[in-house]
Order: structure tokens, then C-alpha cells, then sequence
């Protein structure tokens, strides 16, 4: 059978049951006792997470720049690259045409040479147009060597699409307007195509040919 307690164990029963919410409500003001010191702690926190953010920001910034100096660098020598291949292969497409534009200087040099031996007598045109023929025939052999082709077109006809009337003759003659009245100087083409028409002279009606008025004297009329 169970004694009954006595009023001091029930005293301190109950004294030791108020001492317990007490002791708690200690703990909690004794964590608020120093906001600051939580306000300090969560600024030092926060400056150390901003410090690693800029650092890694910082290291990604370097890092673009080390590689777009480096792309540049990489654009620089292959165009550098790129200008010496261009330069070689100019040098290399170019080089016959300098070779015999050399040679004919050579020749125009003899030429000359020769011709100031001799007495002015002997100099007469026909000599004179004959060098000059000779000159012509040099300078067409040479861009023959180069692929360019010197060309006459065949028949009487004026062809606009491959030559230039820059002359007119005036004939009464009705069956001549249109037609080559004389060759004045080659055309030339590498392939198909043409980098100079062939020059020549064109007749067109008179103006008394059958009352009609002549056909205007200007290249574009003549090549349509």
C-alpha cells in the first residue's frame, strides 16, 4: 500500500515543475540577447558568397578574353596566310606575261639600236610602218602566251556583238550601209570571252540616197 506523500515532497514537486518553463524561457531570451552579433553573421555570409560570385565571374571574364586574343591571333596568321597564297598565285598566273613584256622591251631596245645606225635617208615611212607592224605582231604573240587570242571577225557584215564601229562611211550605195567598210584593229579574248571588241569602220546611207536622211554617226546606233 502506497504512503501518501508528505507536503515538503509535494512542495518541491511542485517548486521543481514552475523552475522547468523558467529554464526555458532563459534559453530563449538568452538566444535574442545578441541580434547583432546574427546580423554580423549573415553579413559575413552574404560579403564571402559576393566575393566568390565576383571571383568567379572575374576568372570566366579572363578566361573570354585569353580566347578572343587568341582567336585573333588565329585570324591575323591566316590571313596573313591567305595574302601570301593570294600573292603566289598572282605571281605565278602573272609571270609569262612579265617575262615577255621583258623580252619585247629587249626588242624594242634592239630595234631602236639598229635604227639609230642608220643614215636618216634610208628611214623612209614605209620602213617606219613596218617596225611598228612588227611592234604590233610582238605584242599579240605575246598575249598569246597568256591565253589571250587576237581576233578578226570573218565576213563583211558589222557583228555589234563582237565589234565597235568607231567610224562611219557614207556610201550611196544601197547595199553597204551595215556592212565593214575597213578593219581598223583586232579584238581580243581568253576563252569566250571578249575583253576588247574588234575596232572597225561601218558604212551607212548618204543622206541623198533616195531622199532618206543618214543613219546617225554614233557608236551606240551602229551596235544597237
Amino acid at each position: 500500500m502506497l504512503e501518501p506523500e508528505s507536503p515538503e515532497m509535494a512542495d518541491a514537486s511542485v517548486s521543481d515543475d514552475a523552475a522547468r518553463p523558467f529554464d526555458q524561457n532563459e534559453e530563449q531570451r538568452s538566444s535574442l540577447e545578441n541580434p547583432a552579433d546574427s546580423i554580423l553573421k549573415l553579413v559575413s555570409r552574404l560579403q564571402e558568397s559576393t566575393e566568390r560570385g565576383f571571383a568567379e565571374i572575374l576568372q570566366v571574364f579572363q578566361e573570354k578574353l585569353a580566347f578572343d586574343e587568341f582567336k585573333e591571333q588565329q585570324i591575323a596568321r591566316l590571313h596573313t596566310e591567305v595574302q601570301g597564297y593570294k600573292t603566289d598565285l598572282i605571281a605565278k598566273a602573272t609571270r609569262p606575261l612579265v617575262d615577255g613584256m621583258i623580252r619585247f622591251h629587249g626588242d624594242v631596245g634592239k630595234i631602236l639600236e639598229a635604227l639609230r645606225k642608220q643614215e636618216p635617208s634610208t628611214l623612209t615611212p614605209e620602213r617606219f610602218f613596218k617596225v611598228v607592224e612588227g611592234l604590233m605582231e610582238d605584242v599579240e604573240l605575246l598575249l598569246q602566251q597568256s591565253g589571250i587570242e587576237a581576233y578578226r571577225e570573218p565576213g563583211n557584215i558589222f557583228v555589234p556583238q563582237r565589234q565597235k564601229a568607231v567610224r562611219t562611211v557614207p556610201t550611196q550605195d544601197p547595199s553597204l550601209p551595215g556592212c565593214i567598210a575597213e578593219r581598223l584593229r583586232p579584238g581580243f579574248e581568253q576563252d569566250v570571252v571578249i575583253l576588247q571588241k574588234e575596232r572597225v569602220a561601218v558604212f551607212v546611207a548618204s543622206a541623198n540616197l533616195e531622199g532618206r536622211p543618214a543613219a546617225p554617226k554614233t557608236d551606240s546606233a551602229l551596235e544597237g
